[in-house]
């Protein structure tokens, strides 16, 4: 069994703030020149959605206009944390899960991402963990804590 990936970082504002950045504000943080589907074609989506509640979608606005599927939410509770699939541009098989959690702490909001689920992926499991568990430390630390 693969093991979760599991990522912290400490930002400096309450728990609901550190939520609404992470979900209504994704635009203004996510590296979509790096991680999206659209910059797999060396593009840049149009928009990042993560629509809020219980089965709300996630999904990309790709720069041709075409929707593509990240996810779906399965767990919602603001400004405590959500739970989604996670699929970007692949099939809902492949999807893995991916856990948001703000709790409040003495200098902020301890954010914590957990992603598990690597059995959908099969053989593909161990070489996606490596890829994600990098790319978790860029995608949370340097892009959603920098730029909040």
């Amino acid at each position: 069994m693969t093991e979760a990936i599991v990522k912290t970082v400490t930002v400096p504002v309450t728990p609901a703030r550190a939520f609404t950045r992470f979900t209504n504000e994704i635009m203004g943080w996510w590296p979509i020149d790096k991680h999206s589907v659209s910059a797999g074609a060396g593009k840049i989506p149009q928009k990042v959605v993560i629509e809020p509640g219980l089965g709300g979608a996630v999904y990309e606005i790709k720069h041709d206009g075409e929707r593509c599927e990240w996810g779906q939410v399965t767990k919602w509770s603001e400004p405590d944390g959500f739970t989604m699939t996670w699929h970007p541009g692949q099939s809902m098989d492949t999807a893995t899960q991916l856990t948001m959690r703000f709790d409040a702490a003495t200098d902020g909001t301890l954010v914590t991402l957990t992603h598990s689920g690597w059995a959908a992926l099969a053989e593909r499991a161990a070489d996606m963990r490596a890829h994600y568990s990098s790319g978790w430390d860029h995608v949370l630390a340097d892009c959603y804590a920098g730029r909040l």
